[in-house]
């Protein structure tokens, strides 16, 4: 009976919770919440609360208690009628109907092992209640003659009476529940060992690790396997290790290992066999096939037209990096689509623009950062069989000035040096940005400021980095030229140059330059 006093606590605890929680609810929210019933007056949020979470909880320990009731045989179902009542809105939130329910089981279950009630053999056990026995001596003489024993004339003397316990009555109701104790057991030892099993594996390590450098190696390259272990018994273990079927070194505690991967495609097979002094063995088959990939990236930035070079990364400027894998399995070169790619930019994982054929990233750079660093794990299926990265170098931005001609345009041919002589009565010169954000070039965000000698000095196409200047009078002379540039990009603004140009002019003692 044990079992079911403990089942009657189990389901007082949980509606005595269950109570609680639709009081603190009816209690915390504000009686001046109220929901309109058509009908009714209207009802309190808390109230609702309350009964759809209740109702909700008392499903979830019916569905708790009763397969324990079923299971340990103190299943009765005319018992069970009052689990009914948790049904009924607000009342069977109150009312401790599991508890009854199970408290009139295990009363049942009681009464049909000893033949009493609970109540009847707690009044025997204090002495309020005595035995049956026969009314009288001449009675219990008589049932002793009946017998065939000795007949005493003694008054108070009793002949034993040979009394049989009445049977045991296992209740009907129990048997149709077999199948259930049994499922429940089932689903209980299951239980058991999924969980026990995982937090088995979780708290105890591996008593072998085994370190590869590089992971994914390429194609030609040194390969360096070491074998970890807790403790001291890889010391006294016989550690032997093949490649590709031949035994290449073998003895106690050989735990290092290195060789050279093979040319790309090819496929290199190391088995390792520890043997520990204390008996058993360790296994473990390792198998590299060489892969590269390629990096390219690429920034949005400013550059001339029919520019050769390259333009270069600002920080803060539009980045995109480019994968070009090569991978090469069972002699077939994978395609680029059927890759799955996953990018990292520094060290964040980049989730939302990994995936499968994903191998481009595009970014925003930081302008506080002097280089992006960007790697990527390339996987076919769930094998990781590439890895790549790539820094890429934030570089000043800069303007260079070249002259405009009348007659052939812009000069790109040949920037201006740092010094000029003014032969002629103008010059026209165009400040061209370098690796500066070209949509911040093109939604006119830059900023060009001149100044001659200190002063600042404007024209009419001063605004788009352009500048005129013309000798006026007669002399000769000098005058130092100074171009700024700056984006006002609130994320970029970092990015700024500057350059300076003297200009020598004239012949005679008088004369000067001014911007136009």
């Amino acid at each position: 009976m044990t079992r079911g006093l403990l089942l009657i606590i189990a389901a007082a605890l949980i509606e005595f919770l269950q109570i609680c929680l639709l009081l603190g609810l009816m209690g915390v929210v504000s009686m001046a919440s109220l929901v309109p019933v058509v009908g009714l007056a209207a009802i309190p949020i808390g109230s609702i609360l309350g009964m759809v979470i209740t109702t909700c909880l008392s499903f979830m320990a019916a569905a708790f208690i009763l397969p324990l009731v079923a299971h340990y045989g103190f299943w009765y179902t005319s018992k069970l009628w009052p689990v009914g009542i948790k049904v009924i809105p607000f009342v069977g939130g109150f009312v401790p109907t599991i508890t009854i329910a199970v408290t009139r089981c295990v009363l049942q279950k009681f009464k049909d092992e000893h033949g009493m009630s609970l109540r009847g053999a707690l009044k025997q056990r204090m002495g309020m209640q005595k035995p049956n026995a026969p009314a009288s001596p001449v009675g219990a003489r008589l049932a002793a003659r009946v017998g065939g024993l000795p007949f005493h004339r003694e008054v108070g003397a009793q002949a034993p009476l040979a009394r049989t316990a009445p049977p045991t009555r296992a209740p009907l109701q129990t048997k149709s529940f077999d199948g259930i104790r049994r499922a429940a057991s089932a689903a209980a030892v299951l239980l058991f060992f999924v969980t026990g099993s995982a937090a088995h594996a979780q708290t105890l390590p591996e008593p072998v690790q085994y370190v590869v450098s590089p992971e994914v190696p390429g194609p030609n390259q040194t390969v360096v396997v070491e074998v970890e272990g807790i403790g001291t018994f890889l010391g006294d273990s016989a550690i032997s290790w093949q490649k590709d079927g031949k035994v290449v070194q073998s003895g106690a505690g050989l735990r290092t290992y290195s060789f050279v991967t093979g040319a790309l495609g090819s496929v290199t097979t190391i088995r390792i066999d520890i043997r520990p002094s204390t008996g058993g063995s360790f296994v473990k088959n390792l198998v590299f096939r060489p892969s590269v990939v390629n990096l390219v990236w690429e920034a949005d930035t400013s550059a001339p037209p029919l520019y050769g070079g390259k333009p270069l990364y600002s920080a803060g400027s539009p980045l995109k990096v480019a994968a070009f894998p090569t991978v090469v399995i069972n002699g077939s070169r994978v395609a680029e689509s059927s890759l799955s790619y996953q990018w990292r930019r520094g060290d964040q994982a980049l989730p939302a623009q990994s995936g499968l054929g994903r191998n481009t990233l595009s970014f925003f750079g930081d302008q506080l950062q002097a280089q992006e660093v960007v790697d990527v794990d390339v996987y076919f299926g769930a094998s990781l069989v590439a890895r790549g990265g790539i820094v890429v170098a934030a570089q000043e931005p800069k303007i260079v000035l070249y002259e405009r001609d009348s007659l052939r345009g812009v000069l790109y041919d040949s920037a201006l040096p740092q010094a000029i002589a003014l032969n002629a009565k103008e010059i026209t010169v165009v400040a061209q940005p370098y690796h500066f954000d070209r949509a911040a070039t093109l939604s006119g965000l830059l900023q060009y400021s001149w100044t001659m000698g200190g002063e600042e000095i404007a024209g009419p196409d001063s605004a788009r980095g352009v500048l005129t200047l013309r000798q006026t009078g007669s002399g000769a002379g000098s005058a130092t030229l100074e171009a700024t540039l700056q984006n006002n990009a609130a994320d970029q603004l970092v990015q700024s140059a500057r350059t300076v140009l003297n200009i020598l002019f004239g012949g005679q003692t008088s004369g000067s330059l001014f911007g136009l």
